[in-house]
């Protein structure tokens, strides 16, 4: 019995590290998604106090009950695992305790034995017969391992008693962080409930503009046609003039190496890159159902970042600037150039670059603009390889 008591508290304790390693990869998603709700909640109320009622403010606030969403999942998920958790607590607890209670009914008999055995065993008496003298030697062998035993019994039991005392700790610990929980998806789940009200009531304010906005998104889509025709322009040009510098080296060896290792080097970061921008993403890449239109849909080369005022846009990686260029009613854009890789920025102002320099990683190029028809400041970020369009969240850090 106590062998199997032994394999089975091995086995637990074996799995616990599994359970803690998910636990904390819910913990840091936990964390992840509060900043970004925290985040998004921050750009709202800057805009709330104006009473802008825009499809980006709607955008916006879809995003947040994503969020606010996949939060509460990840706390129904934390919640199971703790329940889970508590359950093999309250096993190992109970089999802890059916140990300790044997172990007192086997150390007591050995008490009883002991006391019995030194009080019937007359040492000297024993000794004045020769008989007596072989009985009292085996007795006193005997007396010997008995209190070896006691005494291994008494160690036994104090370190079951203190295992018991551990266990009943950590399951205090664990119906704590449930209790916790259970408040924390309480409270997610009533900010649910208002941000859906939100939503409904700025439908309804945006569904009694509809023709003023049917017009404002008709001019964003010429202005991301313009954009797409400047990007790749520019990476053509860049891609023309890397084939005549290529025609110099008569071997081809060093313009083509070089380049080689640039782009394994801008591959192996795939996402790791860092944001471009502080801000929360309210589109991301794609085709993707408009917010307010439900029968349009609308299709995205890049992310959009949602940022406070004059956010500082930041290089991805080390590259070259390679393009500058206006995008009418839209501010301006950025290309940057990283081997067979460009990231372009775009809705920005007071560049801080200018064409053929050399930028490093986290360097700032400019600022967000502000948007000329809902106010909100807005970057719109693209990644490409070579006239290829990527999806930038997979090779940002989330």
């Amino acid at each position: 019995m106590a062998i199997s008591s032994s394999i089975c508290l091995l086995i637990c304790l074996w799995t616990l590290p599994l359970l803690g390693q998910s636990r904390a990869e819910l913990l840091a998603k936990r964390k992840r998604l509060s900043q970004q709700i925290a985040q998004t909640a921050s750009l709202l109320d800057q805009t709330a106090s104006n009473k802008s009622q825009t499809v980006e403010e709607l955008a916006s606030l879809q995003k947040q009950l994503e969020q606010r969403q996949e939060l509460l999942e990840v706390l129904e998920k934390e919640q199971a695992q703790l329940a889970a958790e508590t359950k093999e607590r309250e096993g190992k607890l109970a089999e802890l305790q059916g140990q300790l209670s044997a172990f007192k009914a086997s150390y007591k008999k050995v008490l009883v034995e002991l006391y019995k055995t030194k009080k019937t065993s007359s040492y000297w008496g024993n000794w004045l017969s020769f008989s007596g003298w072989s009985r009292s030697y085996r007795q006193s062998i005997y007396l010997k391992e008995l209190e070896e035993k006691r005494r291994r019994q008494a160690l036994l039991l104090q370190k079951t008693a203190d295992k018991e005392a551990e266990e009943l700790a950590q399951l205090e610990k664990k119906r704590i962080e449930q209790e916790q929980l259970l408040i924390a998806t309480k409270e997610q789940q009533l900010q649910l409930e208002e941000e859906l009200s939100d939503k409904d009531q700025l439908l309804k304010s945006l569904k009694r503009k509809e023709g003023s906005l049917r017009q404002a998104l008709k001019a964003k889509e010429r202005q991301k046609k313009q954009l797409n025709r400047n990007i790749e322009a520019a990476i053509q040009a860049q891609m023309l003039a890397a084939k005549k510098k290529a025609r110099v080296y008569e071997d081809g060896g060093s313009s083509n190496s070089y380049k080689t290792s640039s782009n394994q080097q801008f591959k192996s970061k795939k996402g790791k890159l860092p944001a471009p921008v502080n801000g929360s993403i309210i589109a991301a890449f794609g085709r993707r159902r408009h917010p307010l239109f439900e029968e349009v849909y609308l299709e995205n080369n890049g992310v959009d970042y949602r940022t406070a005022a004059k956010a500082s846009v930041r290089s991805i990686a080390d590259g070259r600037v390679v393009s500058l260029f206006e995008i009418p009613g839209s501010g301006k854009a950025i290309l940057v150039q990283h081997a067979n890789y460009y990231s372009s920025y775009a809705h920005i102002q007071n560049a801080k670059v200018k064409a053929g320099q050399k930028v490093s990683a986290g360097q700032q190029l400019a600022e967000v603009s502000k948007d000329p028809q809902s106010g909100t400041y807005i970057l719109h970020f693209e990644l490409w390889e070579g006239k290829k369009k990527l999806n930038p969240q997979q090779w940002l850090r989330p």
